[in-house]
């Protein structure tokens, strides 16, 4: 479903490597597309916008020289991407001056709205941090290593944004979390500002 040419490619197809079965960016693409547009979507607040990213993280690895074959891990190597697309989308509407904007489209969920209010009030660090930690279940180091920034920063940015997101995340029953997003204790494990040598197992 990816088109790209050059050397390396078969019927619009990478391989990702014998050692992983000899899969294609095709089988990635099916697999992974539409979770990585939800992801795109709850960093962005606008699923067009999600889609359009998504696009281009697959494009920009259908025309990698080596294609996959050089990549431990396509799947996380590609969520790197989309969050990183999101975070220069959102650069350039800070820069123009502008608010995300989320235009429904028949395809969101009924809720969305709802959780998009609540993801549009934080930081967009926040907003990265608690989607990648809620929404993809990351454990704290491995959204330190997809963010580029510390262990200590990414708890510090959790720990404001749980602060104002707690009746979304509360696990108390009273108010289920919305779909997409697990339902979250009142206080993270090991998140508590950035003090590095409490990290919760890293979870």
């Amino acid at each position: 479903m990816v088109e790209q040419t050059g050397s390396g490619v078969e019927d619009g197809t990478r391989s990702l490597g014998s050692s992983r079965g000899a899969r294609t960016l095709d089988d990635l693409f099916r697999d992974r597309f539409d979770p990585m547009v939800r992801l795109a979507t709850l960093l962005t607040g606008s699923q067009h916008e999600a889609e359009e990213i998504v696009m281009d993280a697959f494009a920009r690895m259908a025309a990698r020289p080596a294609g996959l074959r050089d990549l431990d891990e396509p799947a996380a190597y590609l969520r790197t991407s989309v969050v990183n697309g999101a975070h220069s989308r959102h650069r350039r509407l800070r820069t123009l001056r502008s608010a995300p904007a989320h235009r429904p489209s028949p395809h969101t969920d009924p809720q969305f709205d709802d959780l998009w209010a609540r993801l549009a009030t934080l930081t967009d660090d926040q907003r990265r941090c608690v989607v990648l930690r809620f929404y993809e279940d990351l454990p704290l180091a491995q959204i330190a290593e997809v963010l580029d920034m510390p262990v200590g920063t990414v708890k510090s940015h959790l720990h404001r944004a749980l602060g104002r997101l707690r009746p979304l995340l509360d696990h108390d029953g009273h108010r289920p979390a919305p779909p997409g997003m697990r339902s979250g204790p009142a206080e993270e494990p090991g998140v508590h500002g950035d003090d590095d040598d409490h990290i919760g197992g890293d979870r």
